[in-house]
């Protein structure tokens, strides 16, 4: 599991090049509230399972960063199902 201080999305567009995206893939997102240690102040974590797609294959030409960002949510429970199968649970 990733831990992060900051929240994550189900699905995080990192780039696109040549009609594929690089995409980030999170699920089990769960909040944690703790004591910082270098600070000493509460801070809220989150754990989660995390897939990073390279190369998701658009199918059409998207001419923004704002069209792939709509074509992943409306697509959403289809990544999000490839990228927890191909998740390898050791």
């Amino acid at each position: 599991m990733v831990e992060s201080n900051v929240k994550p999305e189900t699905i995080q567009l990192d780039q696109v090049k040549s009609g594929q995206a690089y995409i980030l893939v999170h699920w089990n997102i769960k909040e944690q509230q703790r004591e910082d240690e270098k600070t000493g102040i509460q801070a809220t974590y989150w754990r989660y399972d995390e897939c990073v797609i390279k190369d998701w294959v658009l199918p059409k030409h998207y001419d923004t960063r704002e069209d792939v960002i709509v074509y992943l949510k409306e697509n959403e429970d289809e990544i999000l199902d490839w990228a927890k199968g191909s998740k390898v649970t050791v």
